[in-house]
């Protein structure tokens, strides 16, 4: 399973998972709960040490690159890039200063952009 594919599940089960707390309903948010279970992930801290763990055994002379040097590397403005993703300036100033950032699908459209796995960008925090 992706980081991407992964990441995409987790979310949509919390966005569940807070509908249904919403709703008071227990049965359904206990099934959820389940679900995430299964996945083996707990949403915020697994995939945090899955990624620690991962980044481990990555060799250190492999280069990844932040995503103000993939758009440096294109050659191109970030009103440039933010027009191609559908996005605003601003946004992508801050995905690239890591004060927010990209969604699932954004990060998708990201590795499209710039032809890069989602493992080779960092983002900064």
């Amino acid at each position: 399973m992706t980081w991407c594919n992964r990441l995409s599940i987790i979310h949509n089960l919390i966005i569940r998972l807070k509908r249904r707390k919403s709703k008071g309903n227990k049965k359904k948010e206990n099934k959820i709960k389940k679900s995430v279970d299964k996945l083996s992930v707990l949403p915020y801290t697994v995939i945090i040490s899955d990624l620690n763990g991962y980044l481990k055994e990555r060799s250190e002379g492999y280069l990844r690159l932040t995503l103000k040097a993939l758009r440096a590397n294109s050659n191109m403005k970030q009103s440039e890039v933010a027009q191609k993703l559908g996005i605003s300036t601003t946004t992508w100033s801050k995905w690239e200063n890591g004060k927010s950032f990209p969604d699932v699908a954004q990060v998708k459209e990201i590795e499209k952009l710039f032809g890069v796995a989602y493992d080779d960008i960092i983002f900064l925090s």
